[in-house]
């Protein structure tokens, strides 16, 4: 895929770096990341759950425990990608990675949260508690963007922002 992308018009030009990838069945934490590069921006990706054991373990805990380490990763990951780049920031992620995109976004500093463009939540659950109320949110709102299928299980659960577009899928 890599090879490919780098071969066409699109994709030739955009360089890829500070991969992340924490899988710890003791502590019970799955997260992974990487940073994009085009046109003078960063997109900050996050994954969604992989199919470790701790991966799974770690969504579950969602459902009583904020934040999950994944989600403090993510305000890491996020904080860390800022300091090392000038421009605007766009993030995203699908399912678990599109929670950790919103979290990121709503723990980020105000000047980090002033340099996001977009923040692309792919099917990704809510939150334990209701963020959807809080100053951070709308701080941030207007440059959210939801998306879930017509058939979403996964992007539906616990407290969830009301403002989403439904795709046929």
């Amino acid at each position: 895929l890599f090879r490919m992308a780098a071969a066409s018009v699109r994709f030739a030009d955009i360089e890829i770096g500070n991969f992340v990838n924490i899988i710890d069945d003791e502590s019970v934490e799955q997260f992974s990341a990487l940073t994009f590069y085009p046109n003078g921006k960063i997109f900050v990706a996050y994954r969604g759950t992989d199919d470790s054991i701790a991966g799974w373990r770690e969504d579950f805990r969602m459902a009583f425990l904020t934040p999950v380490p994944a989600q403090r990763h993510a305000e890491e990951y996020l904080s860390r990608a800022a300091e090392n780049f000038d421009g605007r920031i766009v993030i995203g992620g699908h399912s678990k990675g599109g929670n950790l995109a919103l979290w990121a976004a709503l723990n980020a500093s105000d000047a980090i949260a002033e340099r996001i463009d977009k923040i692309y939540n792919f099917d990704g659950p809510g939150f334990l508690e209701n963020v959807w109320e809080s100053e951070n949110y709308a701080r941030i709102a207007r440059r959210i963007v939801s998306v879930i299928p017509s058939g979403s299980v996964v992007g539906l659960l616990l407290k969830y922002d009301t403002n989403y577009k439904v795709t046929k899928s």
